[in-house]
């Protein structure tokens, strides 16, 4: 029987870098072909500072030995909080998400554990960019689905989608709950444009990453 433990994604090369797995490469397809800069590993962080961070957040009505016990308790259930580091897959400079530029993109291949969520909340807190969780292959969002894209900024949205503005062209990341053709901000005031994640190019560009051929794992292609 196979040890699925065992297993270990295959690394996959494609537009100059080396893909930890075939998925992380297939959403680098899908950002190429949209036109969407990106670095890949771009820099690793230490979040590994809790009780610095936990000063900062309580609630200064609560005593010094409420925060002291809630935060033993949180390291007691929590033990990745002292020792926490981060390599976030994507850096994706020009890509903005409700009215912010840059934004952190990590990729799953299933829903994210509670380790994975604290490291995003926690990068989000130290570097003031959004970070958002896809899971899976890039798609559109049609209701009913479980939840695929979670952006992390003191609370937690889900079903985040990639969408295009049909004026000025801008790569922006929303909820579909802020609705399709969402006023984009990036348009200059007067003529604004719609953001649509069933823009053209970015269901042509996540047909791309799902119809890329990567050939051994090695010389990541598309055909």
């Amino acid at each position: 029987m196979t040890d699925k433990a065992a297993l270990k994604p295959i690394e996959t090369h494609f537009d100059g870098y080396r893909f930890r797995s075939r998925l992380e490469a297939r959403w680098a397809v899908f950002f190429k072909t949209l036109g969407i800069e990106y670095e890949y590993e771009k820099e690793g962080f230490n979040l590994s500072r809790p009780w610095e961070w936990a000063v900062r957040h309580c609630d200064p009505s609560v005593s010094d030995q409420i925060e002291r016990d809630y935060w033993v308790e949180q390291r007691r259930e929590r033990p990745w909080l002292d020792n926490l580091f981060y390599l976030p897959d994507f850096w994706l400079p020009s890509v903005t998400s409700r009215g912010e530029t840059g934004i952190w993109l990590e990729i799953k291949g299933q829903k994210p554990i509670e380790e994975e969520f604290d490291k995003g909340a926690w990068l989000r807190e130290r570097t003031g960019s959004p970070v958002v969780i896809f899971v899976g292959l890039p798609q559109s969002w049609g209701g009913g689905k479980e939840d695929t894209g979670y952006e992390l900024q003191g609370f937690m949205d889900t079903n985040m989608m990639f969408a295009k503005c049909t004026n000025c062209g801008q790569i922006d990341i929303l909820s579909p709950m802020e609705g399709d053709n969402f006023v984009c901000p990036s348009c200059s005031a007067g003529y604004p444009g719609k953001l649509s994640q069933f823009h053209p190019t970015i269901l042509a560009a996540q047909t791309a990453a799902r119809s890329a051929r990567f050939e051994h794992g090695e010389n990541g292609a598309r055909r």
